[in-house]
């Protein structure tokens, strides 16, 4: 009878400190982890709110030239947010448009230079 109640109380003693201390920083090590990805994803989501921004202004820019017509359209610059945009107009019917926008952010390393083409004709 004795040796039942040695096996209940080794069965009933809990955790160690070691179990519990690595338990501890393993439960660490992994909110870490979750807070860096956290953190990344805000800052991408931050950055594709700002393309976003700049991509509709862009689109109205392109729609105005579309609205210029292929008759009317010519050389051009803008600014969009303070980024430099300019549009080349070659080619006869129809027109061939090259469009490249500038663009530098803080959070990124040096310029980022988008290049969109536009065809543009009479409509005969």
């Amino acid at each position: 009878m004795r040796r039942r109640q040695t096996v209940d109380a080794a069965a009933e003693r809990g955790f160690s400190l070691v179990e519990v201390v690595v338990g501890v920083f393993l439960l660490l090590f992994m909110l870490m982890g979750l807070g860096a990805a956290s953190g990344y994803a805000l800052k991408q989501t931050t950055r594709s709110k700002l393309d976003i921004g700049e991509w509709a202004l862009l689109q109205a820019k392109m729609d105005s030239l579309i609205a210029v017509g292929a008759a009317s359209v010519t050389n051009g610059s803008d600014v969009i947010n303070g980024q430099a945009l300019q549009w080349q107009v070659q080619g006869g019917s129809p027109k061939h448009i090259l469009v490249v926008f500038d663009r530098t952010r803080s959070d990124l390393e040096g310029a980022i230079s988008d290049t969109l083409v536009l065809y543009l004709s009479n409509g005969s």
